[in-house]
């Protein structure tokens, strides 16, 4: 279906995608938190945090979908800590995870010489945030646990519209609408600059909403 409502239907489902995506996260971040810093395995902690924080953002930033207004979505939480945490944690996938921009990483250089200022060779270290806090994983749980509530709350209300909207249709009608059918090319090497820019087109004509 091509209605209003089905294409809001459609958008609200990607954000509920991506939620359920970080509560996921979050349950595999937790028990590596726990581990003794000589134990952890830091590739998979970096990437499930990272893939934590990247799909927590993209409910809240610009895109082709809908996006949540953190406003409203926390709007019965108590108190500015909550917001103060949101906003953390977009500003990590902004200058962090998704752009190399802030203090959680830093690369140094140098040469090793003995104490008596003999050159022995040259050297490079790297240095990055693999991972939050355990209060910080449970806050982006709790986060991501009122987002999806909220969202879940918004995808029942519009299947609702969509089943009123079906129910109104004839029998010929319902039976004439096209298949659902993702256009989304997920084989070999796709093109991503073409795809998106034949998405947007698509949108512009009307062809294709989200």
């Amino acid at each position: 279906m091509d209605s209003p409502a089905a294409r809001r239907l459609a958008g609200w489902r990607g954000l509920l995608s991506d939620l359920q995506h970080v509560l996921k996260m979050v349950d595999r971040i937790e028990p590596l938190l726990g581990e003794p810093d000589n134990e952890k395995d830091n590739a998979i902690l970096r990437a499930f945090t990272v893939s934590a924080n990247i799909a927590y953002a993209r409910c809240f930033v610009d895109g082709t979908r809908s996006r949540l207004a953190p406003g409203v979505v926390f709007a019965d939480f108590v108190g500015d800590e909550p917001l103060k945490w949101h906003q953390n944690f977009i500003d990590t996938r902004h200058k962090h995870t998704a752009h190399s921009e802030n203090v959680f990483e830093e690369s140094v250089a140098g040469c090793i010489v003995t104490k008596d200022g003999e050159l022995i060779g040259a050297t490079s270290a790297h240095l990055f945030r693999t991972g939050d806090s355990k209060e910080g994983n449970a806050m982006l749980r709790r986060l991501a646990e009122h987002s999806h509530a909220y969202v879940m709350k918004k995808v029942t209300e519009l299947n609702g519209v969509l089943l009123a909207e079906a129910s109104a249709m004839s029998a010929a009608e319902r039976l004439a609408l096209p298949r659902l059918n993702f256009s989304v090319e997920l084989r070999g090497r796709p093109d991503v600059a073409a795809l998106a820019e034949r998405r947007s087109q698509d949108r512009k004509a009307g062809k294709k909403k989200v």
